[in-house]
């Protein structure tokens, strides 16, 4: 039986669209990552609405009771130390930068605080309301012309650094915490729930011939765009799976819930059987039941899921990386739980297209029972996120060397020199 200290353990946190979950974890002695407990608390309609909270108070009572359960499936009591809360929204914005610093040394030699310093110039000024949620490096740059992997000892009279800054709203995300702060967890530290997703499922082979990822979930679709080392694009739509049901509502004139959101979750259920294209649901209404055949409910379906992978595929080319670094199409959360995501991802990207979550990494062992899932990518990956920040720089090359997410050759510089 392992044992561990609060201040060895992780709690995440996701406060959704559909779910409320807690996920307390902690490395073992080779590393890997242990989930030691797991809550989840269904949310209902007009709680959270496109990844903003509407609703504080049922959202607060949700989290204490995801909390309950965590600790209980853990049989322990977690610390106010080491909590990582997932963010998303449009109010998630994100920009490059370019930070630069003049090499002081005698021997013009880069040192860690010239590293340090050029990665926080890189960070674009911001509005007053926002807040920065990270600071990715792409890459690094010696004397305007030569490129690097890591600068530190190299000889140059200046050092550029080209990073991916991501920032969010600072209201948005008090709000976010005030169900924290009401347990006692004063302070938390926010992560971008796309980065988290992409972490727990994203290859090392895929992040290096350059992949777009999307976690299609129920109120907001993130999407990023990878190339090694680093995040070229990142962003949020307004889009998710509930405007499945709201499209189904429309077109068949039925009540959004329970009607269309049953008739959402039979359909996809069926989707995974081999039975005729001519079958016909019957959804039980106030004016009787009404019959709906499998063939329209695929085409209004597929059709807004077509216009939502249509626009992040216009804003991804709006960059300028599209077309060069586009090699896959990575997809997870809620949403590619649809036999049909997958095909119609990949004619719109007209790249291969893979669903990730479906089974979870060898990274992660302990508690993991119903959560071999795509909808449970973003927790997953904010607890190895979590675990990855905690550990201090001497153990980080050691790290470095049994994980396999994208973000350990990203961040590696950067928290290295945030630690000076």
């Amino acid at each position: 039986m392992l044992s561990f200290s609060k201040s060895e353990m992780v709690t995440a946190v996701e406060l959704g669209t559909s779910k409320v979950c807690v996920m307390i974890g902690a490395y073992d002695k080779s590393d890997d990552i242990t989930v030691l407990g797991y809550g989840e608390m269904p949310v209902g309609d007009g709680i959270v609405r496109k990844g903003v909270i509407e609703d504080v108070e049922k959202i607060s009572g949700l989290f204490k009771d995801a909390l309950e359960l965590a600790e209980a499936s853990a049989k322990i009591q977690v610390g106010q130390e080491n909590v990582f809360l997932g963010v998303s929204g449009q109010h998630v914005k994100s920009n490059m930068g370019i930070g630069s610093v003049t090499v002081a040394g005698i021997d013009s030699k880069i040192t860690e605080r010239d590293i340090a310093e050029a990665c926080s110039n890189a960070s674009v000024e911001r509005l007053p309301d926002d807040m920065e949620l990270d600071s990715i490096v792409n890459r690094y740059v010696l004397d305007g012309k030569r490129e690097c992997g890591n600068p530190l000892n190299q000889t140059a009279f200046k050092l550029d650094v080209h990073s991916h800054n991501i920032s969010c709203d600072r209201n948005v995300l008090e709000t976010f915490r005030t169900p924290l702060y009401e347990i006692g967890f004063e302070r938390s530290e926010p992560i971008f729930n796309g980065i988290a997703s992409a972490s727990a499922t994203v290859s090392d082979e895929e992040h290096e011939k350059g992949v777009v990822f999307l976690d299609y979930g129920a109120g907001v679709t993130e999407y990023l765009l990878l190339l090694s080392p680093g995040v070229l694009a990142s962003g949020v739509i307004p889009i998710g799976t509930d405007h499945l049901v709201s499209d189904l509502s429309v077109a068949f004139e039925l009540p959004v819930s329970p009607a269309c959101r049953g008739l959402l979750m039979e359909f996809a259920g069926d989707m995974r059987k081999d039975i005729p294209k001519n079958r016909i649901f019957e959804v039980k209404t106030s004016q009787g039941p009404r019959k709906i055949s499998f063939d329209n409910i695929e085409k209004v379906i597929s059709l807004r899921m077509r216009e939502m992978f249509e626009i992040i595929k216009d804003r991804l080319a709006a960059t300028g990386a599209l077309e060069t670094v586009g090699n896959s199409v990575v997809i997870t959360g809620g949403g590619a739980s649809f036999p049909m995501t997958e095909e119609l991802a990949g004619d719109v990207f007209g790249l291969p297209t893979r669903i990730a979550g479906k089974t979870i990494h060898e990274d992660f062992n302990g508690a993991l029972t119903n959560l071999e899932s795509p909808r449970y990518s973003t927790l997953l990956g904010l607890l190895k996120y979590g675990l990855m920040r905690t550990k201090q720089p001497t153990t980080l090359s050691k790290l470095d060397k049994s994980l396999t997410s994208f973000f350990k050759k990203a961040l590696k510089n950067t928290v290295k020199a945030i630690k000076i």
